[in-house]
């Protein structure tokens, strides 16, 4: 999910009175302030969500019914965060192909300098 879905999804939840924006912190990482927000008691479910589809299921207690009213853009909140799941799944996806081609990048810069050092000893070996 990029950084503008996230804060779009949060300014449409704010129109909703669904959560509510506080103070700014600092960010180390990005040396800016951000902003924090809270969830608002209309907003507050009485359980966690589940997991995401790809993930390993964990034991966790269903979400208190949505409300049925619709969002500005015609979505209800169960279809948000439907939205929401799809988007961070799709970020878990590339997230792990990511994290797999750096393995796979890793292995193969390893296996080179394996091989220079073979050369380099073998070399050494000969000279000696």
């Amino acid at each position: 999910m990029t950084t503008a879905a996230a804060a779009g999804l949060l300014r449409e939840l704010d129109r909703d009175g669904l959560v509510s924006r506080c103070e700014n912190r600092v960010s180390a990482r990005h040396g800016r302030p951000e902003a924090t927000w809270a969830v608002t008691d209309a907003g507050r479910v009485d359980s966690m969500p589940l997991p995401p589809s790809g993930q390993q299921q964990l034991a966790m207690p269903q979400l208190a019914p949505a409300p049925t009213f619709r969002t500005r853009g015609g979505l209800s909140m169960e279809q948000l965060m439907g939205l929401l799941n799809v988007e961070f799944d799709c970020m878990l996806e590339q997230m792990d192909r990511e994290h797999q081609a750096a393995q796979q990048r890793a292995r193969h810069e390893f296996e080179a300098f394996r091989q220079r050092a073979l050369r380099v000893w073998g070399a050494a070996e000969a000279s000696a």
